[in-house]
């Protein structure tokens, strides 16, 4: 009998994609944390995220996208001195 083999997750592949693009990924080496900022994008643009777990066995299914995102302003824009 065959013994299933545990791989060890080495961290996740997150992608994106433009209503009618296709998907791409947003980092170029799997990240372990579960949060993730993606930069470069533009503003107004409406996107989709999904996630792929990776492992020394390879890069799993990706997830389901989650809801369409349109990408705004960030919160604090300017970083600035009052005193």
């Amino acid at each position: 009998m065959l013994m299933p083999v545990e791989h060890v997750l080495t961290g996740y592949i997150i992608e994106k994609k433009e209503k009618r693009g296709d998907w791409t990924p947003c980092n170029n080496f799997p990240v372990r944390d579960t949060k993730f900022a993606v930069m470069g994008l533009r503003e107004g643009t409406v996107l989709e995220f999904r996630v792929k777990a990776v492992n020394d066995g390879g890069e799993g299914k990706p997830s389901k996208p989650t809801a369409p995102h349109t990408v705004r302003d960030p919160v604090c824009k300017y970083t600035t001195s009052f005193f």
